[in-house]
């Protein structure tokens, strides 16, 4: 994530993703927890 544009907009975009209601969990390997990457997309409308 890149929040230097719009750094409140990152902000958003994490409260989002904190309040989800999907059972994050981590990754694991042989029963281990592993590094992994994500991408997940959140689209902004902004106007009046």
């Amino acid at each position: 994530m890149n929040p230097e544009p719009f750094p409140m907009l990152a902000d958003e975009a994490l409260r989002v993703f904190y309040r989800s209601p999907y059972p994050w969990k981590a990754s694991t390997n042989d029963g281990e927890p592993v590094r992994t990457g994500m991408t997940l997309p959140i689209k902004f409308k902004l106007g009046r």
